[in-house]
């Protein structure tokens, strides 16, 4: 409290009492006389300097050999540092909570703009992406050949445009809508994938090979696209000339399932593994297009499922492993 020895022995101890606390040490000293102990009592201490300090008191009585309470004895810790550790915290909680609601209502925002975005951009798309079409089919003998140019230019164009805004919809509403968790028969959705892609497997003459792939709990359609993501994306970028090659495994560790699409294909530079994952980025930078979301949506959809996602090299040599972790089945009751 900041006293020396020789200005407090023999003065009372309410002298550490603030004033606006006069009842107090009384009340402690009547209990203390009827041979009560007083255990934590939290208070505050005034300090010769005048701060005030936050303490825990324990206060018990002292008897002689007839049993008469002639003294009292106690401990007092200090809690200011405590006390103001614990009133940050609780700022700290009452601000997290603030912004996980703000979060939870900026969710909803999001889901009410993907659902009018659907319609609002999908839509007049749809429509002149018709006439733009129509151009081509029925006015193609009209048009000399820098006409048929621009619009076969346009066609191609407002393509990539729905991609992206398809793929922005599906980006956009993996944050804000669950999915509904359940077995998910990873070998099949690999399977069900492969198919989905058969048509650029063909084009490009790939081969896909896939391992023994476990059971996980989790949405069967999300995790389907992240198969669906990174095959196409390891069948896409390899060099000219190259057959792609690609296999997918899975292994057991201590927390779930490591699982990996391994490829042949040109890889990722150590630097830019990270920022892949990305929106928009694309890398490396090739003329297999894309719009440089399907390894974001990778990511968002894996954290969903409580995974990470990450590029190693290929063991083998040439292109890239693009592994991603999953928990285990959840046991039944």
């Amino acid at each position: 409290y900041g006293y020396r020895a020789s200005e407090v022995i023999g003065r009372h101890v309410s002298l550490l009492v603030p004033p606006e606390r006069p009842d107090e040490m009384p009340r402690i000293l009547s209990r203390i006389a009827r041979g009560q102990r007083v255990q934590h009592y939290d208070t505050v201490r005034l300090a010769k300097d005048g701060a005030r300090l936050q303490v825990s008191f324990s206060i018990w009585p002292v008897t002689d050999a007839a049993g008469q309470v002639t003294n009292a004895a106690s401990i007092a810790r200090d809690m200011t540092d405590r006390r103001r550790a614990d009133a940050a915290m609780a700022r700290a909680v009452a601000q997290l909570e603030r912004q996980n609601r703000e979060l939870a209502r900026s969710n909803a925002e999001l889901d009410s703009f993907a659902s009018i975005a659907s319609h609002d951009l999908a839509q007049p798309l749809q429509v002149v992406a018709g006439y733009l079409e129509l151009l081509q089919t029925q006015y193609d003998g009209v048009l000399d050949e820098r006409g048929r140019r621009w619009v076969a230019a346009a066609v191609a164009n407002m393509e990539r445009m729905r991609v992206l805004v398809r793929d922005i919809l599906h980006f956009a509403r993996i944050g804000s809508a669950g999915g509904a968790a359940g077995a998910a028969d990873l070998g099949q959705l690999c399977h069900e994938a492969v198919d989905a892609l058969s048509a650029a497997i063909a084009e490009r003459d790939a081969v896909v090979t896939i391992g023994a792939l476990p059971t996980v709990s989790g949405d069967s359609t999300q995790l389907r696209q992240v198969f669906q993501n990174l095959i196409a994306n390891a069948i896409k970028f390899v060099a000219p000339g190259v057959r792609p090659e690609v296999s997918v495994g899975a292994e057991a560790t201590e927390d779930g399932w490591r699982l990996w699409v391994l490829d042949n294909g040109v890889g990722v530079e150590p630097g830019m593994r990270e920022h892949v994952f990305e929106m928009f980025t694309r890398a490396p930078p090739t003329e297999a297009g894309g719009t440089g979301l399907g390894l974001a949506i990778c990511w968002k959809l894996v954290a969903r499922h409580g995974g990470t996602v990450w590029i190693e090299n290929n063991p083998a040599g040439s292109g890239a492993r693009f592994c991603f972790t999953l928990p285990r089945m959840e046991s039944g009751p």
